[in-house]
């Protein structure tokens, strides 16, 4: 029998029992976590952006619910399934390093997107990088994507649960989560330790430009962003565009009725980058 356990302590617990909204927000996200984990462990190439679960994958990945204790709040999910100790020990594997790291006094996120996009497409209109074709990439990482995708699908769950601790509306509180790995492992967060997480796993940079090649499908010159439909992996991304001239130079391929080529970076985060559907950054148009 595998284990999760939430605990929730602090100003918003009252006679053990917690807010509505804090539990439902809580419960999805510990569900979607197990989701991520599942698929990472259970897909040939890791789980994906978009990646859906089936019907069967639901029966091979579920935790029941147990009963609610005292302690604060203290709530638990149970698993014999034959994959749960896996499960357990891929969320485990992603939380540890960032748990580490988020002890660490003084973390900030400072980044400056647009000056590494400016950076680079300098560097390409002086002909000063030779980018390669998007499927190279597949076999040689960018050196900037230094952990999988999976950490950073795991971890955005988590940290959602964390949003909770990090309102300082609701007092001061604290939470922990307990896996069932080889005993039992806890993380706990208080407000800092939690916003130090968040400012680590949504730290983004730029990686390394790359050539692309597909449809576009939408443009949305409010937001500044596309969709962009490749033609390598069929698999949809986000194209995130630096200005509305950006968006301009690419409007008649509107409607993906012809491929055409661009030269774009990849938007890691937290070290991690999704081959297949991750955000794209568009630099310029590629032209025969």
């Amino acid at each position: 029998m595998s284990s999760i356990e939430i605990h929730f302590s602090g100003e918003m617990v009252t006679n053990h029992r917690i807010p509505l909204r804090a539990l439902a927000l809580t419960l999805d996200h510990i569900q979607k976590a197990v989701n991520r984990s599942y698929l990472d462990i259970t897909r040939s190439h890791g789980v994906f952006k978009h990646a859906r679960m089936t019907s069967k994958d639901f029966e091979s990945s579920i935790f029941l619910v147990g009963d609610a204790r005292e302690g604060g709040y203290i709530l638990d999910f149970l698993s014999n399934t034959s994959l749960a100790s896996e499960i357990t020990k891929r969320i485990a594997d992603a939380l540890n390093p960032a748990f580490e790291k988020a002890k660490e006094e003084g973390l900030t996120r400072m980044e400056n997107l647009d000056s590494d996009i400016d950076v680079q497409k300098s560097k390409l209109v002086k002909n000063l990088i030779l980018p390669k074709i998007f499927d190279k990439e597949l076999l040689y990482p960018d050196p900037k994507i230094v952990r999988q995708y999976g950490d950073k699908s795991i971890l955005k769950e988590i940290d959602q649960i964390l949003a909770i601790i990090r309102k300082e509306e609701l007092g001061e509180n604290y939470f922990s989560l307990s896996l069932d790995v080889d005993g039992k492992k806890e993380y706990s967060f208080n407000r800092d330790k939690s916003n130090n997480f968040h400012s680590i796993i949504t730290k983004k940079s730029i990686g390394n430009p790359m050539i692309y090649k597909g449809t576009l499908r939408m443009l949305d010159s409010g937001t500044k962003i596309g969709k962009f439909i490749n033609s390598s992996t069929k698999k949809t991304h986000n194209l995130r565009f630096r200005s509305e001239n950006d968006i301009f130079s690419i409007r008649e391929f509107l409607g993906g009725k012809q491929d055409f080529e661009f030269y774009g970076s990849p938007v890691i985060e937290y070290g991690s980058y999704d081959l297949y559907a991750g955000d794209i950054y568009f630099l310029m148009l590629r032209k025969e």
